[in-house]
């Protein structure tokens, strides 16, 4: 008999019905790759998973279900959820007549937040970072400070005046002044792009399609969005002059996630959001997170369930790194226990430093999702509901230690659980 059907003989019977850990594979951060090569890639990568009997995979097209719908609140969380508790941290300081404190807290928020504006759709949050920082800087005499950090805000959102009711009036009235000399400073700000009926996004505001001629846009960084009819995207962050010209030629490509940040440790934080945020609503045990890091690609997994990181996996890889990434399994799901958690030895408090940006096919399955439902007739089977049963009984109870077993033992012609009559 074979001895993965012995070892399936072996089990108690519920352990034979329990349900596999899940693992979600949601491409590569490989700038390189596009997003079909990404998803083959993680097909790949996602069969090699379902081969070992221990795990199940869900690629996107799996998990559309889950992210149906809340696709903007997924990368608002992720990209704006950062900068806004920064911005929550900076305003309790600000209350508590701390302002030189909140003075770092926010500059950190106007960082986070701008950095943010590649997939958000409302400039409100960093329009509360700017002024709050421009009304810290104000209260500790550093009115140079103050200054520019109220024509950064006043650049986003130019119509917004701060609350009479939370601000005293004297700061209020400065505001309005700076507001009053900016927007007598407007440029003219023409935005074009390589496909024809281009739709444009000024600070989160739709304006009209390309070519597009804009009057009276305030000087100071500008957000710049374009959406073309065939789902092709362009984001820009635009720094427009005083009482100038500006023209902006928008190169049409994939749907992006925005810029890495500066820093191993700020790129880190920032995949740390993504991650936890589609941790939180993709209804799996495990994330798969992967991508190149200069000639290495590293490999790791988050579990929602503990909010926590395992230890990356580094390898070598030139080209393309599914191979790669496919013979790495057994080694990174060494460490994870039956119920998606980790060993005490393999926790990690952020994620790699990968460039959040260079997963394409994640981007246009979170900025690009379907538009409608295929008719039912015509809906293909999950790809993960093609799974077999092989080797179910020796998955149900065999963590993550035991996945080089089961790789060792199985073959596409063997593995089968065979029940005898008692």
């Amino acid at each position: 008999m074979h001895r993965l059907a012995l070892l399936g003989l072996l089990l108690p019977l519920p352990a034979l019905a329990a349900p596999l850990p899940t693992i979600a594979v949601v491409g590569l951060h490989q700038d390189s790759l596009t997003p079909d090569q990404q998803e083959r890639a993680s097909t790949e990568i996602a069969e090699a998973i379902d081969d070992s009997h221990f795990y199940q995979a869900r690629v996107l097209g799996d998990l559309e279900p889950n992210l149906h719908g809340r696709e903007q609140i997924i990368l608002d969380d992720a990209f704006l959820g950062p900068g806004r508790a920064l911005l929550d941290d900076g305003r309790l300081l600000y209350n508590s007549a701390q302002p030189d404190e909140a003075v770092p807290i926010l500059t950190d928020a106007t960082k986070v937040l701008r950095l943010a504006m590649a997939t958000a759709t409302t400039t409100r949050d960093l329009w509360d970072a700017w002024f709050l920082l421009g009304a810290s800087y104000n209260t500790i005499g550093r009115p140079k400070e103050a200054r520019r950090a109220f024509e950064q805000a006043i650049a986003v959102e130019p119509l917004r005046s701060p609350d009479a009711a939370r601000y005293p009036p004297s700061l209020i009235q400065r505001y309005e002044a700076i507001r009053k000399e900016r927007l007598q400073l407007a440029s003219v700000l023409t935005v074009t792009a390589d496909e024809r009926d281009t739709r444009i996004w000024l600070n989160g505001e739709e304006r009209g399609t390309v070519p597009l001629t804009l009057t009276n846009v305030v000087p100071g960084d500008n957000y710049v969005h374009a959406r073309s009819p065939h789902g092709f995207f362009a984001y820009e962050a635009v720094h427009v002059p005083e009482a100038g010209q500006k023209r902006v030629d928008l190169r049409l490509g994939e749907p992006t996630l925005g810029y890495p940040a500066e820093g191993r440790v700020a790129r880190s934080r920032q995949v740390t959001g993504l991650y936890r945020s589609l941790g939180r609503r993709l209804g799996v045990d495990l994330v798969l997170l992967g991508g190149t890091v200069g000639d290495n690609l590293v490999l790791q997994l988050y579990s929602p369930r503990s909010d926590g990181f395992s230890q990356p996996l580094s390898i070598p890889c030139a080209d393309a790194c599914g191979d790669e990434a496919v013979d790495a399994l057994p080694e990174l799901l060494a460490g994870v226990r039956e119920d998606g958690t980790f060993e005490d030895d393999n926790h990690a408090a952020l994620a790699a430093p990968l460039d959040v940006g260079a997963n394409h096919w994640l981007a246009r399955a979170l900025i690009l999702p379907p538009r409608a439902e295929a008719p039912e007739t015509a809906k293909k089977m999950p790809r993960w509901l093609t799974w077999t049963l092989t080797g179910v009984g020796a998955a149900a109870v065999v963590g993550g230690t035991a996945w080089g077993v089961s790789w060792a033992l199985t073959d596409p012609d063997q593995g089968k659980v065979i029940v005898l009559p008692p």
